[in-house]
C-alpha cells in the first residue's frame, strides 16, 4: 500500500502559471508553504499536502526520468467520477521501474525484482 499519490509535473513558466492557479484556486488563495508560483519553478520542488494514506505531493523532478521522457512515454486513461469523465496520464511502466531502482528504495527494489520475475 502507497501512502500517497505522486504527481509530475513540468517546470515551465506557462505551466507552473497554470498549476499556481488551480492550486490557489482550492486552497481559497492560501496555499500552504507557497506564497508564490515563482517557488513551483525551482528544479527539485516537492509540495506535500496532506498526511498518509491521503497525502498528495506535486513534483517536479524525478531521478533517472526527464518530464519530456515520463510525458512522451505516458500511459492515457479515462475514468468517470460521479457521471463527469476525466482524461488521467500516468507514468509508463519501464519509466516508473527506471526510475524505482535509480532511487534504489528497498521497498521499490524488491517491488521491481518481483515484477521482473
Amino acid at each position: 500500500m502507497t501512502g500517497n499519490v505522486d504527481f509530475f509535473y513540468e517546470a515551465t513558466p506557462e505551466n507552473v502559471a497554470r498549476l499556481y492557479a488551480v492550486l490557489n484556486d482550492f486552497w481559497e488563495e492560501k496555499i500552504p508553504g507557497v506564497s508564490s508560483s515563482g517557488e513551483l519553478l525551482s528544479q527539485g520542488t516537492i509540495l506535500q499536502f496532506g498526511v498518509a494514506p491521503n497525502r498528495i505531493d506535486l513534483i517536479n523532478k524525478i531521478d533517472a526520468v526527464s518530464f519530456k521522457e515520463a510525458w512522451d512515454s505516458r500511459i492515457e486513461e479515462e475514468i468517470e467520477i460521479e457521471g463527469e469523465r476525466y482524461q488521467v496520464h500516468y507514468i509508463g511502466l519501464e519509466e516508473l521501474i527506471r526510475n524505482k531502482e535509480a532511487v534504489r528504495r528497498y521497498k521499490d527494489l524488491k517491488a521491481a525484482l518481483k515484477r521482473k520475475g
